[in-house]
């Protein structure tokens, strides 16, 4: 909404949420840089980038995130020197090449189920008559909506793996906010297929996948 309708408000949500994510792990900050490239990329994103916007945007991220800024001075920060710790680690147990792999590998593996649902909604629509498809076809997005979609439900991830092909370590972990709009993109990739997946079946086969995941981590 910020960069498509660019009313001060929206500017303002979107500096509390970037505080917010920011909060919940440090490795979000890896969303303001997927931002940045969609500014490049896009033009119609410009539009409303203005120093006042800009200005709303930097205030409500640091009412927001400034408690725990604070909080981080005074205890000397720590998270960041455990974090840096926890990188050395990563080059004593493995090797460059190791690190790299599993991280990749973790990528793919915490979205199985997202993968399968894909795999059965393309199979599945084969089920389906073309004209029940066609009737609850989705809306066209525009040229800024796709652009959006996928540089930040990607744009994280690509970062992280040209930083690792650069020689950084990558953490396997850190998988879990790299692909923020993984839903999304499905959704927008079975297009009309999403039907066969609103039900109340699909509902208890997810509420029971999540809930066997979230026992198992």
């Amino acid at each position: 909404f910020a960069v498509s309708d660019g009313r001060a408000r929206y500017w303002i949500g979107f500096g509390a949420a970037l505080g917010v994510t920011t909060l919940s792990k440090y490795s979000a900050a890896f969303l303001p840089l997927a931002c940045v490239i969609l500014l490049l990329w896009e033009k119609e994103a410009r539009r409303f980038i203005t120093i006042k916007n800009i200005g709303l945007a930097a205030i409500a991220f640091f009412v927001v995130l400034g408690p725990h800024l604070l909080w981080l001075v005074q205890h000397d920060f720590a998270p960041i020197h455990y974090m840096n710790d926890r990188l050395g680690d990563l080059s004593l147990n493995a090797s460059w090449s190791e690190r790299f792999i599993s991280y990749v590998a973790m990528q793919i593996l915490v979205h199985l189920v997202l993968i399968g649902v894909g795999v059965w909604g393309l199979l599945g629509s084969r089920n389906k008559s073309t004209t029940s498809l066609e009737c609850s076809s989705l809306p066209e997005l525009s040229q800024l909506d796709q652009r959006f979609l996928w540089v930040m439900g990607f744009g994280p991830f690509v970062i992280t793996v040209l930083l690792g092909l650069n020689g950084s370590y990558l953490h396997p972990m850190w998988a879990t906010a790299m692909f923020p709009l993984s839903g999304l993109i499905i959704a927008r990739l079975l297009a009309a297929r999403i039907e066969l997946l609103w039900s109340p079946r699909w509902l208890i086969v997810w509420v029971l996948l999540m809930s066997f995941f979230g026992a198992i981590y």
